[in-house]
């Protein structure tokens, strides 16, 4: 578990970006960013999860500062983030639970715990040896969050992960995926414009 803090950043495109933002995500925690198409929603996922560096303001991760506008920036790959798309951004070539492992580091015997485990959770198990076109969307971004979840990440970042689907699997997976994310007690920050889903999913709702 990890808080975010964010103080007063910004990042301006010609177009849009985001502008002296401010808010905190306290651990354990699920936080909504919620506002229309083209708010800067995307982008603030973006500069947390060092994709973008910041035009102003910094982004702490416990406290520690990891990105602000003057020398301060760690690389992506260093701030342990997980990170889910409205796309599901699945491996086609890879079977479900190679999807799922791709980049867990664990030793072999935690790793097909771990594995089991999600396969599990998700009522995914009977799918494993499945490649993504043979499954539903649905069961395809249950994938793609098994698959971020099992990087045993600090931070979950999802940007629109339900949006794709239909509204009563939306429902569905959402539900299911949430209450996973709270066994973990895994501090999360989901993007969303849909202000119904941000009530139903978020511990605080940021209006971006």
């Amino acid at each position: 578990m990890a808080s975010l803090e964010i103080q007063n950043l910004s990042y301006r495109y010609q177009i849009g970006g985001v502008n002296n933002i401010s808010f905190q995500v306290p651990s354990g925690k699920i936080a909504c960013l919620l506002g229309p198409s083209g708010s800067g929603k995307t982008t603030l996922l973006k500069l947390i999860s060092g994709f973008l560096k910041p035009q102003a303001g910094q982004i702490s991760i416990d406290g520690k500062i990891i990105a602000d506008d003057n020398h301060h920036f760690t690389p992506p790959q260093e701030r342990n983030i997980g990170l889910v798309f409205q796309q599901h951004a699945l491996f086609p070539h890879m079977t479900v639970e190679k999807n799922i492992l791709y980049g867990c580091d664990l030793p072999i015997k935690e790793k097909n715990q771990l594995l089991d485990q999600l396969l599990e959770s998700f009522k995914i198990s009977q799918h494993r040896n499945r490649h993504p076109h043979q499954i539903s969307g649905g069961e395809q971004q249950r994938v793609a969050i098994a698959r971020a979840l099992a990087s045993r990440p600090k931070l979950l970042l999802m940007d629109e992960p339900f949006s794709s689907l239909d509204q009563s699997l939306r429902d569905q997976v959402q539900a299911q995926c949430l209450k996973i994310i709270r066994e973990q007690g895994l501090t999360t920050v989901v993007v969303t414009h849909d202000e119904k889903s941000a009530e139903e999913m978020g511990d605080l709702i940021v209006r971006i």
